[in-house]
């Protein structure tokens, strides 16, 4: 089910993103104003695949610290990071019920479901906004896994606007490499920015996942409003559609990371299923506080002996090695769900 969340969050996009050291971004200072800020952070998604519908929901608290300011590839940029805490994933279909600590099912395996689930998301993960408002580069512990670390990306996403006051701009996010539209909402407070962006399969120049561009109809609302600079509420709506299609062979799909379901045309071809997934979010501040004493940017980076940081764009990536199936399939037996199909 961790697959189903990490894949229609990111609809469905995955792609093989090279990982490799930021060498762009020079610290300069330490953030002159060191808040952290609590969000609240919501989404629900309604997918249908295969004949088979499936609800999903995911709540967490987002703290974002204001670590440093610098320059990334020359232009100025902050660098946040982000922790998580109370992390609650559910989802159901007609016939079959879970959840990650919402307290259905046996509370033993609830409660462990939970802590198995808050774990996953307890390393930070960190991202650079530029003073365009874009998010061009993330970065987060190289062990972690690549859906929550594609989930944790699509709420960074959020943060992404767009302060230059352009009608159109050249962004990213983990579904495409795009061109969004703009409307700003005029106000009264000079220190209140509020806009709106759109995306529609037209506007978007590549997906994170190499597909034909034919077989995808994406549609994309989103609402974001800074006050003072500071983020203070994020919201959209989304529809993508993903027409039918054939594999190959085992070889081809094994090559190309594509999941399928077990419908076959014949021994060598694949089907799969037409999908369909809506989806919202809500980014909401609750609060802001000053920061205890800063610590410098060198210190933060090596506060952790020995574990490598990876470096990527905002697009999703899938790196399913043996031991991350391994983790995923231990907590998908905590379950209890017989649906393979849910499971992937």
């Amino acid at each position: 089910m961790l697959h189903q969340v990490a894949r229609i969050s990111v609809f469905v996009a995955l792609v093989l993103v090279g990982r490799c050291r930021s060498e762009g971004y020079y610290h300069v200072d330490e953030c002159s104003n060191k808040t952290a800020c609590v969000y609240s952070y919501s989404s629900e998604q309604e997918s249908e695949e295969g004949g088979l519908n499936f609800n999903t929901s995911f709540t967490t608290t987002v703290t974002v610290n204001c670590e440093s300011v610098g320059l990334l590839n020359g232009e100025e940029a902050t660098e946040y990071c982000m922790l998580f805490q109370d992390t609650v994933l559910h989802y159901s279909k007609p016939e079959n019920e879970a959840s990650f600590g919402s307290g259905s099912g046996d509370e033993d395996r609830s409660k462990d479901s939970l802590q198995n689930f808050n774990r996953l998301f307890e390393e930070k993960f960190c991202f650079y906004q530029t003073e365009s408002g874009k998010i061009p580069e993330v970065y987060h512990l190289e062990s972690e896994m690549a859906d929550i670390a594609n989930i944790k990306k699509s709420i960074a996403a959020a943060f992404q606007a767009n302060f230059k006051g352009t009608e159109e701009a050249v962004e990213e996010d983990p579904q495409s490499l795009h061109l969004s539209h703009y409307n700003f909402s005029s106000n009264t407070d000079e220190d209140t920015l509020l806009m709106h962006r759109k995306i529609t399969s037209e506007d978007v120049l590549k997906y994170s996942l190499d597909s034909d561009k034919e077989k995808v109809e994406l549609l994309k609302d989103e609402d974001v409003e800074y006050r003072y600079g500071v983020l203070h509420h994020s919201s959209g709506n989304s529809t993508v559609v993903i027409a039918a299609s054939h594999h190959e062979s085992e070889q081809e799909e094994a090559s190309t990371g594509t999941y399928f379901s077990d419908s076959t045309y014949d021994g060598s071809k694949s089907l799969i299923s037409k999908i369909k997934a809506q989806a919202s979010y809500t980014l909401t501040l609750h609060s802001c506080s000053v920061m205890p004493s800063p610590t410098s940017h060198r210190r933060k980076r090596s506060s952790s002996p020995g574990q490598n940081v990876a470096y990527s764009s905002l697009k999703a990536h899938v790196n399913e090695t043996f031991e991350e199936l391994y983790q995923l399939q231990k907590l998908y037996g905590s379950l209890g769900s017989t649906s393979q199909v849910l499971k992937k």
